[in-house]
């Protein structure tokens, strides 16, 4: 891979994954403190996350100008339809994480994760590996579980319900 299209392959995501971070962290500050388990709150853990996700994309936009700097200088034309297909997958990803946090308060921890996470496995599975319907539902109702008593119980975090 060239140096000019290695430029533009971290350049573009790293501006997207600093604008998620940004995002993520501010949003952060809308969520119900609860001080039930400690001295900490429920927003730190989603506020380290956006901090870290701001971190990495900044790291790549760094990389990605640095690149740019280096590289060669023959420009290639935008092709949207390459591009989506090439990042189909993580725009499914922010598209799943998305309508997960939508839906969340709405029917709850329990409903929803499992089929965030099974949705993430089909998703995410690579396209010449054998998908494994069974195993996938069973690992993600197992993780939402074990997700559900170390949050509850462990940290001593409410989690959403569902209205219904």
């Amino acid at each position: 891979m060239s140096d000019q299209r290695k430029s533009k392959s971290d350049l573009g995501p790293g501006l997207v994954v600093t604008l998620f971070g940004i995002l993520y962290f501010a949003f952060s500050f809308s969520i119900h403190v609860s001080r039930l388990g400690g001295s900490t709150s429920s927003r730190l853990v989603p506020q380290i996350m956006g901090i870290i996700f701001i971190s990495m994309g900044l790291i790549l936009v760094g990389r990605g100008i640095k690149q740019k700097k280096t590289g060669a200088t023959a420009k290639e034309s935008f092709d949207a339809k390459a591009f989506f297909f090439k990042y189909r997958r993580i725009f499914a990803v922010f598209g799943l994480s998305f309508a997960y946090v939508l839906l969340l308060s709405l029917f709850g921890f329990i409903i929803m994760t499992p089929l965030y996470l099974y949705a993430l496995m089909l998703v995410l599975t690579p396209q010449n590996a054998k998908k494994q319907y069974i195993f996938n539902i069973f690992m993600a109702v197992v993780v939402t579980m074990i997700l559900y008593v170390l949050f509850r119980y462990g940290f001593k975090m409410i989690l959403p319900r569902s209205r219904f």
